[in-house]
């Protein structure tokens, strides 16, 4: 689960260089979608925060991000339900 990468989030940070976040955050989503590892794009208020990493979005070009409207992701409904749901049950069989 990739939860809130909108690029405003990275532009006050202080203890790591953004471009490096990104960079790192890009190559985690590369290498979930080349072994194939159940990814789930969230936002927050969006509206607000701003959309998605482009180039984040671009690596899972045909999924929407799952908006949300409260902080943490596990308190959402539809993130619980997306993770109940999957039909990999045992998620220790996860790649990766």
């Amino acid at each position: 689960m990739l939860i809130d990468h909108p690029a405003i989030q990275f532009a006050g940070l202080g203890s790591h260089d953004p471009q490096t976040v990104v960079k790192n955050v890009v190559g985690l989503a590369r290498s979930a979608k080349l072994f194939a590892v159940p990814t789930l794009l969230t936002t927050v208020l969006s509206s607000r925060g701003g959309p998605l990493l482009p180039a984040l979005q671009d690596v899972f070009p045909d999924q929407k991000p799952l908006g949300r409207t409260g902080i943490n992701a596990w308190q959402d409904p539809n993130v619980v339900d997306w993770v109940e749901n999957r039909p990999e049950k045992d998620h220790r069989r996860w790649p990766l």
